[in-house]
């Protein structure tokens, strides 16, 4: 942890008991009691401040989100974070996934990167990310 803790260049986050519906919720509740106990203004509340609100407010938005067992679906997993990201679906499960199946889901997001780079702040790191 010593090693890396200036460290920004890339971020894995895992989710353990996490919905996306939970941390949303949570997130308008913090707004709500903000505004109750007047630290905000009706006004303030915004999409930028419920960003601010989410559990990975400290973290950027993912550039690509993989999902492994064959569903077709995010399940409730990452709604807010993952709207302009590549999703990339695998059939693998977790428990055999290999460097293979990682390869296979970077070179689809490679893809994709034209269409991502018109898409905000996801478009920013990529072309930062393709010049190192």
């Amino acid at each position: 942890m010593q090693a890396t803790k200036n460290y920004n260049q890339c971020f894995l986050n895992i989710c353990f008991a996490y919905t996306s519906r939970h941390e949303i919720s949570n997130a308008v509740r913090e707004m709500a009691w903000g505004v109750e106990q007047g630290l905000l203004d009706p006004s303030d509340v915004s999409e930028s401040l419920l960003d601010k609100c989410l559990y990975t407010c400290h973290s950027p938005n993912p550039d690509i989100l993989i999902r492994t067992s064959g569903e077709v679906r995010l399940s409730d997993f990452l709604l807010w974070q993952t709207s302009h990201s590549c999703i990339v679906f695998q059939p693998v499960l977790w428990p055999e996934y290999m460097f293979w199946n990682l390869c296979e889901a970077i070179l689809q997001f490679q893809m994709n990167q034209t269409m991502l780079q018109g898409r905000g702040q996801t478009a920013i790191k990529v072309r930062a990310l393709s010049r190192n």
